[in-house]
């Protein structure tokens, strides 16, 4: 990661703060940006991905 901590804003509040690999879970990524996730996290670096698609479960086909 590029930070130490993050925090995730919604609707101008702090919906998450910490560490990015505690904060940044499917279940946050899903509830705040509508997202199906994954995290996937390299065995040779380290470096962790989120590669995802554009609509949560619920909001498929809107």
């Amino acid at each position: 990661m590029f930070c130490d901590r993050i925090v995730v804003l919604v609707a101008g509040r702090v919906a998450a703060y910490g560490m990015p690999e505690t904060v940044l879970t499917a279940d946050l990524l899903r509830a705040v940006f509508r997202v199906e996730a994954d995290i996937v996290t390299t065995t040779t670096v380290g470096q962790t991905a989120y590669p995802f698609s554009r609509f949560a479960a619920e909001g498929k086909g809107r």
